[in-house]
């Protein structure tokens, strides 16, 4: 079972603490700070104390402990008391994969409105919910719930229009060939750079893009909430071949790319024009990125 330690307090976008732990293929730097590592201690230790059956996946290493993070009544405020169909699951069938702070590059440069926290709640390989946390923005978390197509909290869903309804965000650190399938095979399109997994994701779901391309290696926590909440507004979500993700803590890193966009409708569009141009990265099954800690729950 997983724990932690000390400091928790509000995140500080300083960059004091800065390390590599890794590079991607293309050779885009991996940096952790100390707002990962204090962010990774509450969430571990936060699910692992009140939730001890939960099965976590983290992006960052095992933390160490810290005293009782949660304590008396959880009920839920307003507006998430409106959840729909509900569903009753045994913690030890469900999945938590965290990313305690997405677009750390970002946040590095002082660029933190790209700066999110994900969790997500994966029942049998499919997100059931994605909780998207702008830490630096003044407004509550966004919660996806694909089942009751619920999106609760934060950013409010809209359709996207004018300009936005041919928009398509990618990546602006991880770019790889985005910007160049997007002007070579997405005829009316226009590309629009930004950090982070779960920023990109609230655009689509606020209606300021279209639709959300991803061309290079990520790993499931990158992926999940963002499936769950573009899942969540009637969108769709799937690998480049068309495939649906599956979140699987065994075999994490995602090697076709993914795909979301804000209506089925507008997704075939994408995926039809993006399938003859197949994404396939190097890399093998079972996979694990640097770092990345699995935490199997109690039995009881």
């Amino acid at each position: 079972k997983q724990q932690q330690q000390q400091q928790r307090g509000p995140l500080s976008s300083n960059k004091n603490g800065v390390r590599i732990k890794a590079q991607t293929d293309d050779g885009v730097d991996e940096p952790v700070t100390l707002a990962d590592e204090a962010a990774n201690r509450i969430f571990v230790n936060g699910y692992a104390q009140r939730f001890p059956q939960l099965t976590l996946f983290s992006e960052e290493r095992n933390p160490p402990p810290l005293p009782e993070i949660l304590s008396g009544d959880l009920s839920l405020p307003l507006p998430f008391q409106e959840i729909k169909q509900d569903t009753v699951f045994r913690q030890r069938d469900l999945l938590v994969t965290i990313d305690p702070l997405d677009a750390t590059k970002e946040f590095t440069e002082d660029l933190v409105e790209y700066v999110t926290t994900q969790q997500c709640i994966v029942a049998g390989g499919t997100p059931v919910a994605g909780i998207l946390h702008q830490p630096f923005v003044e407004r509550s978390a966004t919660v996806g719930l694909p089942h009751s197509g619920q999106l609760l909290g934060g950013v409010q869903h809209q359709q996207p229009k004018g300009d936005a309804a041919s928009t398509v965000t990618l990546s602006r650190s991880h770019t790889g060939e985005g910007a160049a399938m997007v002007e070579a095979y997405l005829p009316g399109r226009t590309s629009l750079p930004a950090g982070g997994a779960g920023y990109k994701a609230l655009l689509v779901a606020g209606g300021s893009a279209e639709a959300y391309l991803h061309v290079t290696k990520s790993k499931i926590w990158d992926a999940c909430a963002a499936d769950a909440v573009i899942h969540a507004i009637g969108g769709e979500f799937t690998q480049l071949n068309g495939d649906p993700v599956k979140y699987d803590p065994t075999d994490p890193v995602l090697r076709h790319g993914f795909l979301g966009a804000s209506s089925p409708k507008s997704h075939e569009w994408h995926l039809g024009r993006l399938k003859e141009h197949p994404v396939a990265l190097a890399g093998h099954a079972g996979e694990m990125p640097a770092e990345a800690t699995l935490t199997t729950g109690s039995a009881s």
